[in-house]
């Protein structure tokens, strides 16, 4: 889902999302820390580096600067295709959809995860259905496969409000999430980590390889 169907999706059931993240950017310090750099009038021609306190802008102050709850990305799709030989199609899909905010590999990774999603309720003895609101019995596995990348584009969204989005997400009760979901998600959670450790692992030396040339 995109960040605005989410906080629709949380609005429907009485959680304000968008609120919720003002209110808590403004528990953030009212000031920024960043570095400058200084001459040191005792010797000519060096300089000293400095950690200082930047004010918020008034726009940031008041709240009206551009909120971003999505993920930026951190590099190309050039630059991943360029450093990925030897990487496997799911790593590489992975970092496409992590680290280039490339949307285009989701279904192919959604796929993935509810495969392995299957194979863990197995091993690890997840329930096989759980019941929705309505106390209707459900599947679940498809619902927390493509959780799992919606929180990875969105994650602030999914942090707020002690975490409500979860249980909103699965159309499920609080504690039902609590009890019965939030390991198997978890789960199902670090294999999506570990494919990006993995792909960052491979990725990452040969970037930095790259622009040193």
């Amino acid at each position: 889902m995109l960040p605005a169907e989410l906080i629709a999706l949380a609005a429907a059931h009485g959680a304000n999302l968008e609120q919720a993240f003002q209110l808590a950017s403004a528990e953030k310090a009212k000031s920024q820390e960043i570095t400058v750099r200084a001459f040191n009038p005792e010797v000519t021609g060096r300089s000293r580096y400095y950690r200082v306190l930047r004010p918020r802008s008034s726009t940031e102050a008041n709240g009206k600067a551009t909120r971003s709850y999505a993920r930026k990305p951190m590099w190309t799709i050039a630059e991943l295709g360029q450093a990925s030989q030897g990487l496997a199609p799911i790593l590489f899909d992975a970092a496409c959809y992590h680290f280039a905010c490339d949307l285009t590999p989701r279904a192919r990774l959604y796929a993935n995860l509810v495969m392995r999603a299957r194979q863990l309720r197995s091993q690890r003895q997840w329930p096989q259905r759980i019941q929705d609101k309505h106390g209707i019995s459900i599947g679940y596995i498809r619902h927390l496969a493509l959780m799992v990348l919606d929180e990875d584009q969105c994650q602030p969204l999914f942090k707020l409000c002690d975490g409500v989005l979860y249980s909103i997400y699965m159309n499920c009760h609080e504690k039902t999430w609590e009890a019965r979901l939030s390991g198997p998600y978890e789960d199902l959670r670090l294999v999506w980590l570990g494919w990006l450790q993995s792909a960052r692992s491979h990725i990452a030396p040969r970037i930095r390889n790259q622009e040193r040339v």
